[in-house]
């Protein structure tokens, strides 16, 4: 049989999704999975945690996510997180994230708290 790609990926979405409520273990694949990102499916089901990393006078500030596992999922610059928020699957809460980054102090890690 001939699958259109996009049929290809919605499959293999609906497989990699069930299995990630049956074992929780199986998040981090499913979140990394690269059509999951494609069809921009939120990957807000498990723990997430932030962190603000102090720049220099030449390298700027940044904001690191990292999932449960402490897998880096996103690295932006904090003055522009948007695009990146949204390639996480954050658009949703964006303006929360925001603020939430302007708040915090350098060097802390915190638990998202949705």
């Amino acid at each position: 049989m001939n699958f259109s790609k996009e049929r290809k990926d919605s499959v293999i979405a609906d497989i990699l999704f069930r299995i990630s409520k049956r074992d929780p273990m199986n998040l981090q694949i499913s979140r990394s999975y690269p059509v999951f990102r494609r069809m921009n499916i939120s990957p807000t089901f498990a723990p997430m945690y932030i962190l603000k990393v102090k720049g220099t006078a030449k390298i700027p500030d940044y904001v690191q996510l990292r999932d449960d596992g402490f897998t880096l999922l996103a690295y932006f610059r904090v003055d522009r997180p948007e695009k990146a928020i949204t390639k996480v699957g954050l658009a949703d809460r964006e303006e929360e994230l925001v603020r939430l980054i302007q708040d915090m102090p350098f060097g802390k890690i915190q638990k998202l708290p949705w």
